[in-house]
């Protein structure tokens, strides 16, 4: 799995233990994921 892109709150590109959410995009599956700050990661497989 990569970061996508960074957590919106603090920045960490730190890859998380949990998704909650996959989505079906133009470029294939993001996951979403919460950071331990609350806020967002998007992460892809990989």
């Amino acid at each position: 799995m990569e970061v996508v892109r960074a957590c919106g709150r603090c920045g960490a590109t730190v890859r998380p233990d949990r998704v909650t959410s996959w989505h079906r995009t133009g470029d294939g599956f993001v996951g979403y994921a919460r950071c331990g700050c609350g806020g967002l990661v998007v992460v892809r497989p990989g």
